[in-house]
């Protein structure tokens, strides 16, 4: 008996087409012709140089600042048609900087990440398991009553990771996560993103710096180089010959059989 082959199409949570990005509808633009999917389960890191554009790609991505041409669609739908509340119930984001927050609490910043889940009389029912749960993951369950300018830079960044991750989107988008971490919390949190994003079947976007690390633990990689964007699986980018083009220097070059930079000889 013959069967029909039936194709299934996995469907992207958010999506740029074409994107040209920038900072004036007058001026050329940063970057042009990006495109690139999201996909649910998966973690994705976006890596360049310093100044190749990576914050201004992650502003427009989440509707902070508008294209000069193409699209965002946020599960198949343009972006600038979802109402901020409807946009907040879908997409979470964890700029880079730590703001100025003053005498508010650990557990008043997550709570805050579950405001678009309130209801007409502020009821959040999930919100207390799922603040409770991800503040252990993160190592914040001491710290939720204490006052956020107590904290250290690095137990800050971690705050404001779970705020993003307490928000239960589809979509989490983090610029520079890692940040002001010291090397055993980058790799704590790089194992935790990618184990939550198979966990939790949320779509995550990372622009790191963390070159290595990328290589270790995202699904797959998108590269900034100077012609555009460039994405693969892990193993593509590491023996493509993309990062060696990139990261171009006279001291220290790309190793694609140890997934390392190196020091050149002298």
């Amino acid at each position: 008996m013959n069967r029909e082959a039936i194709a299934i199409t996995r469907i992207a949570q958010l999506e740029a087409k074409e994107l040209a990005i920038g900072y004036s509808q007058n001026r050329v633009p940063i970057l042009q012709g990006v495109n690139l999917s999201l996909f649910s389960g998966e973690l994705v890191a976006l890596v360049g140089p310093n100044g190749s554009g990576k914050t201004t790609l992650m502003r427009c991505l989440t509707g902070l600042i508008p294209p000069q041409s193409g699209k965002v669609l946020l599960e198949g739908k343009p972006l600038h048609q979802y109402s901020a509340s409807e946009r907040s119930r879908k997409l979470a984001i964890v700029l880079t900087g730590l703001p100025a927050i003053g005498e508010i609490r650990v557990i008043d910043l997550l709570k805050l990440g579950r405001f678009p889940h309130a209801g007409l009389l502020g009821k959040d029912s999930a919100g207390p398991s799922m603040i409770l749960k991800v503040a252990r993951e993160l190592g914040l369950r001491a710290l939720l009553n204490c006052p956020l300018y107590q904290l250290s830079d690095g137990e800050r960044q971690r705050a404001l990771i779970a705020r993003a991750l307490v928000q239960d989107t589809s979509t989490v988008l983090l610029d520079e996560p890692t940040h002001y971490l010291d090397v055993i919390q980058r790799a704590h949190i790089f194992s935790l993103l990618a184990s939550h994003a198979k966990q939790s079947g949320r779509a995550l976007l990372v622009a790191t710096h963390e070159v290595e690390w990328a290589l270790q633990v995202a699904d797959r990689i998108a590269v900034i180089t100077q012609t555009g964007l460039v994405s693969g699986s892990r193993e593509e980018i590491r023996h493509g010959g993309i990062l060696e083009a990139v990261y171009q220097s006279e001291s220290i070059y790309f190793d694609p059989h140890s997934a390392r930079f190196l020091p050149l000889e002298p």
